[in-house]
């Protein structure tokens, strides 16, 4: 993962050191090292005619400071067409179109990079995750061993072998590789992300909870990962409230019948610890028949869940539900458990 704010905080070191030296957009430069990036961006577009390559590369930066990555996009497209040589640029516009899902304009912009340089490691690299992400894995592997090729790091090997186990589904080995990717490389923020979201995903989240803490560390303003750490911990810490509904209609001429129910319920979960976990759960539901008057439910019920993270589960019910007339009740028990067969 490459957050947008700490390329944005690189950007602004280049700008202090001297980088963007528009003779023509002075006032810009100056409000943009006041952070005032909407500001910087106003006044860019109030200079008359067409700006020089320093100012599109300073338009560019400020709207990315403000996220608007599309209209960045567009910035350093025009960088890229004006300086065909500027490696960093295009470098920063492959980012771009991979943060906004143009996966192969990424690709090709990539490869742009790689023409220029094809000793830097780090457009291989991030091509081959690009890769990985549209599902073309046979090119992603490929991929990564060119950035290995290049730059012999023992930790690109090893997200590589995790990658490839986990587009197998053998998450056993491919959690293994990921890890020690990211023993390897602290700063793997690829492995770290995984990692936690593997976990996460799992239901195990004391597990996520170190790699997300990993990753803001060396990525700070990395958003997606603040999102999923800040959810990662309402799961593992605190209630989880659902709600729904559901409709069952079973009205037909053809089989001669006329009855609907919907039904709507409301559910709160609290983990107990790492394995267990309570569930209560209310229900309100209405029998709509064509020819009778309607019959109106209640129920509620609790379960208990043990899960061994990714691997399986097993959980307890127990349910009880009445109609409002008074004419009869119910009560379901349940015992269930279910067990994941991965490849490893």
């Amino acid at each position: 993962m490459n957050p947008i704010k700490a390329l944005l905080a690189v950007s602004i070191l280049f700008i202090k050191a001297g980088c963007l030296l528009a003779a023509d957009c002075p006032q810009a430069r100056l409000l943009y090292e006041k952070n005032d990036f909407a500001g910087a961006e106003k006044d860019l577009a109030a200079i008359p005619g067409t700006l020089d390559l320093p100012c599109i590369k300073l338009l560019g930066e400020s709207q990315l400071a403000q996220g608007r990555l599309k209209e960045a996009a567009l910035s350093f497209g025009k960088v890229s067409e004006l300086a065909r040589q500027d490696k960093d640029s295009m470098l920063k516009l492959a980012l771009l179109y991979s943060w906004t899902n143009r996966l192969d304009e990424a690709v090709a912009a990539y490869d742009a990079v790689i023409a220029l340089d094809p000793a830097d490691f780090r457009a291989a690299l991030e091509k081959a995750r690009v890769l990985g992400r549209d599902g073309r894995y046979a090119e992603a592997s490929s991929a990564y061993r060119t950035a290995f090729d290049s730059s012999k790091h023992a930790w690109i090997e090893q997200e590589r072998l995790g990658k490839e186990h986990m587009w197998a589904r053998r998450p056993v080995s491919g959690l293994r590789h990921l890890e020690k990717a990211a023993e390897l490389n602290d700063a793997d923020t690829e492995a770290l992300f995984d990692l936690a979201q593997f976990y996460s995903g799992s239901g195990e989240y004391e597990r996520a909870r170190p790699y997300y803490d990993r990753l803001l560390k060396v990525a700070p303003y990395n958003t997606a990962a603040h999102r999923s750490a800040k959810k990662n911990a309402l799961y593992g810490d605190k209630l989880r409230v659902s709600a729904g509904a559901d409709l069952w209609d079973a009205r037909s001429p053809e089989r001669k019948t006329g009855v609907r129910y919907l039904n709507s319920f409301t559910a709160v979960s609290k983990r107990l610890d790492r394995r267990f976990t309570l569930t209560g759960t209310g229900t309100a539901g209405r029998y709509s028949f064509k020819d009778a008057p309607p019959l109106d439910e209640r129920g509620a019920g609790l379960a208990l869940d043990y899960g061994f993270g990714f691997k399986g589960g097993a959980g307890a019910s127990y349910a009880r539900k009445a109609y409002v007339q008074d004419i009869g009740s119910r009560e379901n028990y349940g015992v269930y458990g279910w067990k994941k067969r991965w490849k490893t």
